[in-house]
């Protein structure tokens, strides 16, 4: 858990036990500043060492003696003395009320003292004896979204989204591969079919379980060893580890990969292969990837093996289309993020912070977009190697207009058009808004279409099949948003979208350089989508992409 984090629980924490104080807001004071003070990667720790060492810690505004202590004991400790008691006294699990839609930190507090409600299970049963209904100042559409983002939490409560197990994959990985008698560690299972939430980590080695216990067991409390797979439980999330050997590492690679229904359909009987490619030769089928392994009413890839795509690779993405800067709630400079994006090895990117109606993101009003786009344009011109475009992320309105005037969308490269609001409107009202921004001559994409945050929330009702049929009625692309807690199209709607000629672009809606990382979770969805690079506008080239964007907004 981040220092930031940290202090803007404990600034909850004192806020539903005692109600807002100027002891709470100066905690939660302290990590929006700490949030701040990063190094380039976006992680906290480097820079606030730097500051501590050098004495210059409560030099930063708004820190002073108390705060600096605290950031001292956390880097050197993992938490505080105050975080712990707090914990010990109210619950951590009280919490987890805030990510519930309809109770924000005044309602939260308000559960907990005149209800005792410390958890999300003592929310349900609140909800289920009536006791909710008891509490003042919640109404029937309060009560009616709280009960229903509540069953969506306890949909998700023990899976985790992909983006969250990659460290803990990577790390194990990294883990495993110092020992000797271990001879190869790969993933499996739900992980690498792409699946975007997990319920578990597998992982597949060549070597036997004593010298996986032996490597585990001075970091991770083994649970169950057996012969074959030993079975850990690392931040609260089981990982299995598979035991194998050489000769039969194809097999079970493949039988551990699943899904089960894929192995099924496969009919095949135990031997020994060289390559999973082998395996599905001998039934006569092509190497089918691992994210093509599941059965859904839209593809059957063992039908479908003959026209097996060659799916998209991140090394066909020539651009990130969707990132933001410090002009609105992004991190680093816009020099930064082409640095960042240059790096990479893009041929192009663009710039597209929030507008204005995106005040808690620091919106850019009309004026300030104006004087951004000369600064892009300036950053542009002494770029060399990678053309730097001009954007926005413009919010849909309530009544599905743009957030911006059309001369102002005229003077824009990219056109992203997105809901941020008003998530409870009705699926025909969400419905209609989103067509009539699609409709827009200059909506050049939708941004993450649904809305949804993984594990946190559901995607808002919308009638998709019918914006994907405007959006192919308009030429206009979907977004395939790629930062973890999104992944937004899921990967059947993206089927859905390719089968309809709907354009596609996978972006990370970067709000650090660290962010731009994160494509690879995008490319899988996608991948899970059957989409190859002719199914991206972000594979295109420069000329092929304005020539596909002139098109799109009919210019």
């Amino acid at each position: 858990m981040s220092i930031s984090q940290i202090f803007e629980n404990i600034s909850h924490l004192l806020q539903i036990q005692s109600g807002p104080s100027h002891r709470s807001r100066n905690y939660q004071r302290a990590a929006y500043i700490i949030r701040d003070l990063t190094d380039e990667s976006g992680d906290e720790i480097p820079y606030l060492q730097d500051l501590t060492e050098t004495d210059r810690l409560e030099q930063v505004r708004g820190i002073g003696e108390s705060t600096a202590t605290k950031i001292v004991e956390i880097i050197q400790t993992g938490t505080c003395q105050l975080y712990e008691d707090l914990k010990s006294e109210i619950g951590e699990r009280v919490l987890d009320l805030l990510r519930v839609r309809g109770i924000g930190i005044k309602t939260a507090s308000q559960l907990y003292q005149s209800a005792e409600i410390k958890s999300l299970a003592d929310l349900r049963s609140a909800i289920d004896t009536g006791k909710l209904k008891e509490i003042r100042g919640l109404g029937v559409k309060t009560l009616k979204s709280i009960d229903s983002s509540l069953a969506y939490l306890e949909s998700v409560q023990n899976l985790k989204p992909l983006g969250d197990i990659k460290p803990l994959a990577d790390g194990l990985m990294d883990l495993l591969q110092t020992c000797s008698a271990i001879e190869r560690v790969e993933v499996t299972g739900e992980y690498r079919r792409g699946k975007d939430m997990l319920g578990r980590l597998d992982l597949l080695v060549v070597g036997n379980a004593e010298a996986v216990q032996q490597t585990l067991t001075d970091h991770i409390e083994i649970e169950i060893i057996t012969e074959e797979v030993v079975t850990v439980t690392v931040d609260r999330f089981p990982v299995h580890i598979y035991c194998t050997d050489h000769s039969t590492f194809a097999w079970d690679w493949l039988q551990t990969t699943g899904s089960l229904r894929h192995i099924e359909q496969l009919g095949l009987t135990q031997s020994s292969y060289r390559t999973e490619a082998d395996i599905y030769d001998s039934v006569d089928l092509p190497y089918i990837a691992p994210e093509l392994r599941r059965s859904t009413r839209r593809s059957d890839p063992i039908k479908a093996a003959k026209i097996s795509p060659n799916l998209v690779t991140i090394t066909d993405i020539l651009a990130d289309l969707h990132m933001h800067t410090n002009w609105s709630d992004g991190l680093n400079t816009v020099q930064e993020m082409v640095n960042g994006a240059k790096d990479l090895g893009y041929h192009y990117l663009a710039i597209t912070d929030h507008s204005r109606s995106s005040v808690i993101a620091n919106g850019l009003s009309a004026e300030r977009l104006k004087a951004q786009i000369d600064v892009v344009k300036v950053i542009a011109s002494e770029t060399e190697g990678l053309t730097v475009l001009t954007g926005s992320e413009v919010d849909i309105l309530k009544d599905g207009r743009l957030d911006f005037v059309d001369d102002l969308l005229a003077e824009l490269d990219v056109v992203i058009a997105s809901v941020h609001s008003g998530f409870g409107m009705s699926q025909v009202q969400m419905t209609k808004r989103i067509i009539r921004a699609v409709e827009n001559p200059f909506t050049m994409m939708v941004g993450h279409p649904t809305g949804r945050l993984l594990g946190s929330r559901p995607g808002y009702a919308v009638d998709l099949s019918a914006v994907i049929d405007a959006a192919a009625d308009h030429g206009v692309a979907l977004e395939i948003n790629a930062s973890p807690y999104r992944l937004d199209l899921e990967s059947d709607a993206v089927m859905e979208a390719k089968s309809k000629g709907v354009m596609l672009s996978v972006n990370t809606d970067a709000h650090a350089v660290s962010n731009l990382n994160q494509m690879p979770l995008g490319i899988t969805i996608a991948r899970r989508g059957w989409l190859e690079s002719a199914n991206l506008i972000n594979t295109l080239s420069l000329d092929d992409f304005r020539r596909w964007k002139n098109r799109c907004q009919k210019l």
